[in-house]
């Protein structure tokens, strides 16, 4: 009796110890909005590339653009926002369709098969010259417009 007691003492601390683990970055809820010559951006995709660290090790942030322009950043689940930084931002905006977050790995060539030629002709899905840029930091973000043309 006394060593299941034990047994069971020691698995209740080991469970309390491991859930105590390191569970995923730090995020904070990123809201915005994207518009092109004034008018919501609906169904592009907005990624945000971080700008330290390793390239391809970090998750990027992103969201699909609302019909009224506005998107919530999702990293890890559904708006969950995005760990604190600086970010060079990319837009996608496929015809036909938008663009999904399964797609931001594809290159160009396969984004157009997935869902159409870009509308915004590529101007913004490079990060190193897009020209779109934000800071994250701890706590509630509402960016101002990203304004395309």
């Amino acid at each position: 009796m006394k060593r299941r007691v034990m047994v069971s003492l020691a698995l209740g601390v080991l469970g309390a110890i491991s859930g105590c683990g390191e569970s995923g970055p730090d995020l904070s809820s990123v809201t915005g909005s994207v518009l092109y010559q004034g008018n919501p951006a609906a169904g592009a995709l907005v990624i945000f590339n971080p700008v330290s660290g390793e390239k391809g090790s970090l998750k990027r942030p992103s969201a699909q653009v609302a019909d009224d322009g506005s998107f919530q950043l999702s990293t890890l689940g559904a708006a969950d926002g995005a760990a604190p930084g600086d970010y060079l931002v990319t837009v996608l905006w496929l015809e036909g369709g938008g663009g999904s977050e399964g797609e931001q790995g594809l290159g160009a060539s396969q984004r157009s098969k997935a869902g159409g030629p870009d509308r915004l002709g590529g101007r913004y899905s490079r990060p190193e010259s897009s020209g779109l840029k934000a800071t994250i930091v701890a706590g509630e973000n509402v960016l101002p417009p990203f304004e395309l043309k």
